[in-house]
């Protein structure tokens, strides 16, 4: 916040040199003294969140959001662990961890994590790169015949694996199954 009150908008400005038209100037014609105010309030009121009970109840709250998402996504996923088991699990070290269910839960948090702090990162793109540090983090440590952190996999055409055929919505019987498997397939 500090940065901002100190500097002096008036001087930001951008030179744009057109073949057409000659040469323009743009300013963002904001006066700091003007503005000084402004940044005063926000600056006391971001102080004033920070030291209240209120921001105790939004940090909960994201605990919360984020508890809520891992089980969610480990549940898509296959994942046996309740919502306060999952809880309890990403209170664990790394070092603590006994179980593959609280591993999967560790790891999903790590990949949010990462996420997270790279998304915010100026100029940051979804890039295959990406894709395969956050499938890395997913899946370390845990045990898969088709799974290699961090690789694409390329499991053989003529077979699906059964996690696949297990998780197909809306299977109901045999037949369905089959063609289910077939429809995968021709893929």
């Amino acid at each position: 916040m500090q940065k901002l009150i100190n500097q002096d908008h008036s001087k930001l400005t951008k030179r744009v040199d057109t073949a057409r038209f000659g040469t323009f100037e743009y300013a963002i014609g904001l006066d700091s003294q003007q503005i000084l105010l402004a940044l005063l309030r926000v600056e006391d009121a971001h102080e004033r969140f920070i030291a209240s009970p209120l921001s105790q109840v939004a940090n909960q709250l994201e605990r919360e959001v984020v508890v809520s998402t891992v089980f969610g996504s480990n549940t898509i996923e296959g994942g046996a662990l309740s919502e306060s088991e999952t809880e309890a699990a990403l209170q664990l070290d790394s070092q603590q961890v006994k179980e593959i269910e609280q591993r999967r839960a560790i790891n999903i948090k790590a990949a949010y994590d990462y996420a997270q702090l790279q998304a915010v990162q100026t100029g940051w793109v979804l890039s295959t790169a990406f894709i395969l540090e956050v499938h890395r983090l997913i899946c370390q440590d845990l045990p898969h015949s088709d799974n290699q952190p961090g690789v694409i996999r390329d499991n053989p055409k003529d077979r699906v694996p059964m996690s696949v055929m297990m998780g197909m919505a809306g299977v109901t019987n045999h037949r369905n199954t089959v063609k289910m498997w077939f429809c995968c397939l021709t893929i």
